[in-house]
């Protein structure tokens, strides 16, 4: 086993690759591959004659073929084919077990209402009134001024993983909203 490994990696670092044997000749491809020093030294001298047939057939299915005589040989591809994933496949999953998937939005995710009355300017922890008679607050204080008085603006609260986004349309601005009735 180990002479074999070592005359493939002889012949694939001299950069002469096994053929099948040719009609040309008796004498194996490994005989023509190496000289009678380098045979004996990889100690395949000591191979039965069965042991070398299977050793040349061995490394004849491990053969590509070159597209011309003067290319140098490819690795077999398990030889080239990386054991495990990639950098590339490792550096994009680092940390990607602490991001929540992505969840698609269904309709049951959002619901569109009003707020009724007029909304100019609120502060703190502002409670609103929406036109399907439910009462949100603010979760965080926050102080909003709008460019200009809203009357019964639509707005969307959406359901995320967080809690409750309030979306008021015409502003475009966005508040974190909890249920309170």
């Amino acid at each position: 086993m180990f002479r074999g490994i070592l005359l493939l990696a002889l012949l694939s670092g001299t950069g002469r690759f096994m053929r099948a044997e040719s009609a040309t000749g008796g004498a194996s491809s490994v005989t023509r591959a190496l000289s009678p020093d380098e045979f004996a030294r990889a100690g395949l001298n000591k191979l039965t004659a069965e042991e070398l047939d299977f050793l040349e057939a061995v490394l004849a299915r491990r053969q590509t073929p070159a597209p011309s005589s003067k290319a140098a040989p490819t690795a077999p591809p398990s030889a080239i084919a990386p054991r495990g994933p990639s950098k590339e496949k490792i550096a994009a999953a680092f940390g990607a077990e602490q991001v929540a998937p992505a969840k698609p939005t269904s309709d049951g995710d959002k619901l569109h209402t009003t707020i009724e009355g007029a909304v100019q300017e609120f502060s703190g922890r502002a409670v609103f009134v929406l036109g399907n008679g439910q009462i949100w607050q603010l979760r965080t204080p926050t102080d909003v001024f709008l460019p200009k008085k809203l009357l019964d603006p639509a707005v969307t609260l959406i359901r995320g993983a967080f809690g409750y986004k309030l979306v008021i349309d015409a502003a475009d601005i966005v508040l974190l909203v909890k249920r309170i009735q």
